[in-house]
């Protein structure tokens, strides 16, 4: 379950992945309308990843970053690089709500075979491969400080309002992406608080 878009009121920092608004959304349940309202009463840092410098970046966010279509699942894998290796993932929340996680967390069939959401991060897991900022950098099409300044100010935010729309999951695997997105909330432990969302896109 998503947040409404009103809940972005409460937010520090708003990060949305190919969510364009004022396009998609703007019939008679006035989403586009409530985002507006909602950044411009408290001044929401707003930062909008998508390909396309859209009709919800021009004139009304604080930063545009543009990405490679379809490469956004790497994107969150990087920032979840950082978020882990600087120690910023929450993870008391991460031992009480999740399964799957790192080892401790994995299930007792699963234990010891390297295959948790940690090690894939971290390169120990099938692949061996670090998904560090430079890995994704080519991938992305973003230089490798911004991702890390990205990962940093995510983090660093009291209630990030995380969000998505249709188009990174519209391409095959797309469900995979949409799973990358939703992680980023999870990992810090800012979900289910005031000015906080799941990752989804933004409620009816």
């Amino acid at each position: 379950v998503a947040s409404s878009p009103t809940e972005i009121a409460h937010a520090k920092l708003y990060v949305s992945f190919g969510d364009n608004l004022s396009v998609t959304r703007i019939s008679g349940g006035s989403m586009s309308w409530q985002f507006l309202q909602a950044i411009e009463k408290n001044h929401v840092k707003t930062i909008v990843i998508d390909p396309i410098c859209t009709d919800t970046v021009a004139g009304k966010v604080n930063q545009w970053i543009p990405i490679l279509p379809g490469t956004d699942a790497a994107l969150c894998e990087a920032l979840a690089y950082e978020f882990i290796t600087h120690n910023w993932v929450d993870q008391e929340f991460l031992d009480k709500y999740c399964v799957g996680y790192d080892e401790d967390t994995m299930p007792e069939s699963a234990k010891g075979q390297n295959k948790s959401y940690k090690d894939y991060i971290m390169g120990t897991g099938y692949d061996m491969v670090e998904k560090t900022a430079e890995w994704a950098a080519p991938i992305t099409g973003i230089p490798a400080e911004r991702i890390k300044q990205l990962a940093a100010d995510i983090a660093a935010a009291e209630a990030p309002f995380i969000c998505q729309g249709w188009g990174p999951q519209r391409h095959t695997n797309g469900e995979d992406t949409s799973r990358a997105i939703c992680m980023l909330p999870v990992l810090i432990g800012k979900i289910g608080l005031p000015g906080t969302n799941t990752g989804q896109r933004e409620a009816e």
